[in-house]
């Protein structure tokens, strides 16, 4: 999502610009030690050896919207991929959703979704718990956050339902702004990333929401790993 905009929230919050200081994991060396205190087990680890390292995980978003602004639309397509220490799972949470609004043709234009294709389809109320589930307590890689939080903050809020990730800055990614600063006047969509790094599409992909989210964890990963 490459669209600019300014969202309202009853927590204002800062955010980060520089999403790719990845601090590396540092080995640590362990003594032997076996004993037991108040109840808990030591555990007991052979000396100078590095305990098994838990896989990073993170989640890359992409949403398609029915507007620009919550003001205007909602939210009619989400996509989430999991991203472990680097490499795509194949772990995929992905709705076409009913707005429960007509959808202009002005908009159906743009993003490919009409009235038809989203009848009978879940609401967002009807997703938004596996959608908690499935992103866990992980950070989201998001192509303009700003803009899919917004989305995101005002459809939790028609639902009164708590999502911690809305008043949690330092779990949003930013690429966007990240590849603005690299890129100063230049384009950055995803279309145009792809281009000038020669990044492939994904196999088997026909969804555009889906295969915006793989592609932006193959952008994210490139960089991140090159920092």
């Amino acid at each position: 999502t490459t669209v600019q905009t300014v969202w309202t929230s009853n927590t204002p919050m800062a955010w980060t610009l520089n999403p790719f200081q990845i601090t590396p994991r540092q080995p640590t060396q362990t003594a032997q030690l076996t004993g037991y205190d108040a109840g808990a087990a030591w555990t007991r680890r052979l000396p100078h050896t590095q305990p098994p390292e838990t896989p990073m995980r993170l989640i890359i978003l992409d949403t398609e919207t029915t507007g620009l602004s919550p003001a205007e639309g909602r939210i009619v397509e989400i996509a989430a991929v999991e991203m472990l220490d680097g490499k795509l799972t194949g772990r995929e949470f992905h709705h076409l959703l009913n707005p429960e609004h007509p959808i202009s043709e002005v908009i159906t234009e743009i993003i490919g979704i009409n009235d038809a294709m989203v009848a009978g389809k879940p609401t967002f109320a009807d997703i938004a718990q596996a959608f908690i589930d499935f992103v866990g307590n992980d950070k989201l890689v998001v192509h303009n956050a700003e803009f899919d939080r917004a989305f995101l903050d005002f459809e939790f809020f028609n639902i009164d339902l708590d999502w911690p990730h809305l008043s949690k800055p330092e779990l949003w990614i930013d690429t966007l702004a990240y590849f603005k600063e690299k890129h100063p006047g230049e384009r950055c969509s995803l279309d145009a990333l792809c281009e000038r790094y020669q990044i492939q599409e994904p196999e088997g992909t026909n969804l555009d929401t889906l295969r915006d989210a793989k592609i932006l964890g193959e952008l994210y990963f490139k960089f991140s790993t090159s920092q």
